[in-house]
């Protein structure tokens, strides 16, 4: 085991198996690699830290110069991972273990760890350099997580003497930092509890409390009186095993690990009673001790776990402990004897049963053989066994997870010996609960909601209606008073929208996330938890979620929870079923009975001012029709099927309010423009030059949940479900003209010129000018753009004033002049010809 690391799903796929650090040769591929472990490490321990979803390992490294090294060296090493997967990255710390004790370096062994919100705590036993390896003491190390986590350059990290600091006349042996789970009291960081202490016939726990463990850690010292539990500092015996003189070594009585959990203080050993049932047989003991006040700790319960149940004269050892959410206390350890092979052992105290007590112990994995590996070449010989095992609480469901050691049966000798262990990890619950039954029906069902539904108008599914639509199926349980709930672990359309679900009744939602077997959603059903569908716009379809019973004895309204493993006690049944959602449009109606127009303009209007007319604009003119759509939120727009008035013209439109515009094109039911009412969408006619009249196109109404603004549809097939109105209308443009307005008040005058002027002197007058000289009066025009001139329809002066009239235009184009010479007493004919700048040319006459 401190050769490599691995870690399995939980449903046991292996996902990674390394080399801890180097080999016979080489770090390459090894897990601390980054670190570049000078040999092979020892004692690796793991945790993870429910607070940041992260995994932690830690592992010894020691160089000795009595073993051969070059240095005296000793260094813990650490790797946290990124995030709650272990198959991303990682980040690396080396923290020098080597310590000096009055002038004599030590290095670190057997480490403890655990952690709170704020800090890791790394605790090593340590021991002298050399032949002797004598221990000196023991020593704390606190790592700021928020560095560690953050991939910091250079991670704070501070090493501590307990002891010494809390005022202990000796140094404490093997301190166990208490795992912390929620908020410890006060300033409190962490607990560090040792057993290694005797009071007269009373065993004791030294518990140092570590406060404001970042800023400025101080270290508070107290006893727990733990009871006449054994003689003082007995030897164990170790425990004998079927088919072998050579015993299991199971070491002695110190503290291997603690908990910290709502105001409890939890830790389990090996003790040795000298009386009693379990009188001169290793037993596993666990303590609760209450943190509520401070300043007495105080041993609340505690109880020994003897192995008679599971054979007689079992001894149990090597113990670790967990506590769930609701105070129930698991145990795993490992258990052997004269008549049983070493195995895997757990056993649970519920909250509320007799105090000391536990429940009859359950067989994680029992031993096949007898085991014997002495590793006589080294200095101790002794037939080591599991005291790195542990049990742990699952942060997603509350469940026990317990990893042991197991005696396999025996393999390839080596030195003579020949025993083999596995590992067995399981998990268990501690609630008395009988799992819920579902049975599937499939029809299922989510109230529907429209294509486009405004979040505000999508209200969702309370849970306990979608239960109750499970009929002819639906959930039961054994457990009378249960409540229901769901756990979704499959969802469809999440390509095409987001399941969200609200736990207090629709004031707040939050999706639903990935969800599977390893992460399943689980709603309540009560009055306030709610699943809905928000579709992307324009989805229109079925949506489906798939979910087991969950009966709630474990996890939280909300929250996440692991359904694999849907047997025995488990919150969740067994089967499964669906629900589904309908994503459904109802077309728009169109009432015809309205003469919807758009601005009128006029003739010859110039583009920059016909800005033509808002698609919202035209449907407000429809009235007394109109268009109604019985979907919520539902939006509007026209599908332009039909268009007249284009041989006199042109007809555009803008999706930017006017900025630029496009053709309408040819339009027909397999090409309708689609343009949406939206504030900015416009349509306009561009006469051509001198047209007067009116222009129509033919719409249907579009309900925008297919298509986009601008584009086209095929709008042949209307109503049903379809985005386009079964009716159309006519909107109509009307290109008019409004007669000029001339105000003769004034008196206009043409340019003075002499008697008998030659042609080629006489320049005229331009109409513009003519124009600008009636003032006070003038001509106006109230169509926009309109353009200037005049109708000549009378002369005066000899001879008599023409019976024609001629038109004069304000612009660049003809002159008007007389051809040829004149006569005296006679006024010959104009005409408009010629090209450039037009002035009025006349010449005077007699």
């Amino acid at each position: 085991m401190n050769a490599s690391i691995e870690w399995h799903t939980k449903a046991g796929v292996q996902e990674n198996s390394q080399r801890l650090g180097k080999n016979s040769s080489t770090i390459v591929g090894s897990f601390f690699e980054p670190l570049t472990p000078a040999n092979k490490l020892f004692d690796p321990k793991v945790i993870y830290d429910q607070i940041s979803e992260r995994f932690i390992v830690v592992a010894l490294e020691r160089q000795d110069t009595a073993r051969g090294d070059s240095v005296n060296t000793s260094r813990i090493l650490v790797a946290v991972s990124d995030d709650s997967n272990p198959n991303g990255t990682w980040y690396y710390l080396a923290i020098d273990g080597k310590v000096n004790f009055s002038g004599t370096d030590t290095w670190a062994d057997y480490p403890g760890l655990a952690i709170d919100e704020e800090a890791i705590y790394i605790t090593n036993n340590q021991f002298t350099f050399g032949a002797s390896n004598t221990s000196k003491g023991s020593r704390l190390w606190i790592v700021n997580k928020s560095d560690l986590y953050s991939n910091a350059t250079s991670p704070t990290v501070n090493i501590y003497d307990p002891s010494t600091a809390s005022g202990l006349a000796s140094q404490s042996f093997t301190m166990q930092p208490a795992h912390v789970f929620g908020s410890a009291p006060g300033s409190t960081g962490t607990f560090l509890v040792s057993t290694n202490w005797v009071s007269g016939a009373n065993e004791l726990a030294k518990i140092i409390r570590v406060d404001n463990p970042l800023s400025s850690p101080t270290f508070v010292s107290s006893n727990v009186t733990l009871g006449d539990l054994q003689a003082n500092f007995p030897s164990f015996p170790n425990t004998p095993q079927p088919g072998t003189s050579t015993k299991i070594n199971t070491n002695d009585y110190r503290a291997l690990n603690a908990v910290w959990r709502n105001d409890y203080l939890y830790f389990v050993n090996t003790v040795l009673p000298a009386s009693g049932d379990n009188a001169g047989e290793e037993t596993a003991h666990w303590y609760k001790v209450s943190t509520s006040n401070l300043s007495s700790l105080t041993l609340s319960d505690s109880g020994s776990i003897g192995g008679e149940d599971i054979a007689a004269e079992t001894r149990t050892f090597f113990p670790s402990i967990a506590v769930d959410s609701n105070d129930n206390i698991a145990v795993g350890f490992s258990a052997a004897g004269p008549n049983l092979y070493a195995g895997a052992y757990y056993t649970i105290h519920r909250t509320g049963a007799t105090a000391g007590s536990t429940e009859t112990p359950t067989e994680l994995a029992a031993g096949l053989d007898y085991y014997v590996r002495t590793f006589t070449t080294g200095s101790t010989g002794r037939n080591r066994w599991g005291d790195y095992t542990a049990t742990v609480v699952d942060p997603l469901d509350d469940s026990f997870w317990s990893f042991n050691e197991y005696a396999l049966t025996r393999g390839t000798a080596s030195g003579g010996e020949d025993g083999r262990w596995g590992t067995r990890w399981g998990k268990f619950t501690a609630s008395l609960n009988n799992q819920p039954t579902l049975t599937a029906s499939g029809l299922a069902f989510l109230d529907p909601i429209s294509v486009n539904m405004p979040n505000a108008s999508n209200s969702g599914t309370l849970i306990s209606t979608l239960i109750s639509r499970m009929s002819p199926g639906g959930i039961t349980d054994p457990d009378s008073g249960d409540p229901q709930g769901i756990a979704i672990n499959g969802a469809t359309g999440t390509s095409t929208g987001t399941w969200e679900f609200s736990t207090d009744g629709g004031s707040n939602w939050t999706a639903i996330g990935t969800v599977s077997n390893d992460s399943a959603r689980l709603l309540a059903s009560d009055a306030n938890t709610l699943l809905r569908y928000v579709p992307n716009a324009g989805f229109q379809g079925t949506a489906k979620v798939s979910f087991v019973a969950w009966d709630q004895s474990s996890g939280t309204n909300g929250g996440t929870g692991v359904t694999k493993f849907r047997v025995g006690a488990s919150p969740f049944s067994l089967a499964y079923d669906l629900a589904s959602i309908n994503v459904t449009n109802s077309a728009p109606e169109l009432d015809n009975s309205g003469a919807p127009a758009l601005d009128a303009i006029s003739v010859n209007i110039p583009n920059v001012n016909n800005p033509g007319t808002l698609i919202e604009a035209i449907i407000s003119t429809m009235s007394p029709g109109g268009i109604t759509d019985s979907d919520p939120g539902a939006v509007q727009g026209i599908a332009i099927n039909d268009l007249t008035g284009t041989s006199t013209g042109t007809w555009e439109y803008s999706s930017d309010n006017g900025s630029s515009w496009a053709p309408v094109g040819t339009t027909g039911n397999s090409d309708a423009r689609l343009l949406a009412a939206d504030g900015q969408t416009r349509i306009r006619y561009e006469p051509n030059s001198g047209f007067s009249g009116t222009a129509k196109f033919a719409f249907v109404a579009w309900d925008r949940t297919s298509g986009s603004n601008g584009g086209t549809a095929a709008v042949g097939t209307r109503g049903g479900s379809t985005a386009y109105s079964l009716a159309y209308e006519y909107a109509s443009i009307s290109v008019t003209n409004s007669a000029p307005v001339l105000d003769n008040s004034g008196a206009p005058t043409l340019d003075s010129i002499s008697v008998n002027i030659p042609s080629a002197n006489n320049p005229g007058t331009l109409i513009d000018t003519i124009i600008s000289r009636m003032s006070p009066g003038g001509i106006t025009d109230s169509d926009p753009g309109a353009v200037q001139g005049i109708a000549i329809n009378g002369l005066t002066g000899p001879p008599p004033v023409l019976g024609n009239t001629r038109l004069m235009a304000e612009q660049a184009g003809p002159q008007l002049e007389r051809p040829g010479t004149p006569t005296p007493g006679y006024w010959p004919q104009m005409r408009i010809h010629g090209s450039g700048i037009s002035p009025i040319w006349a010449s005077a006459v007699r």
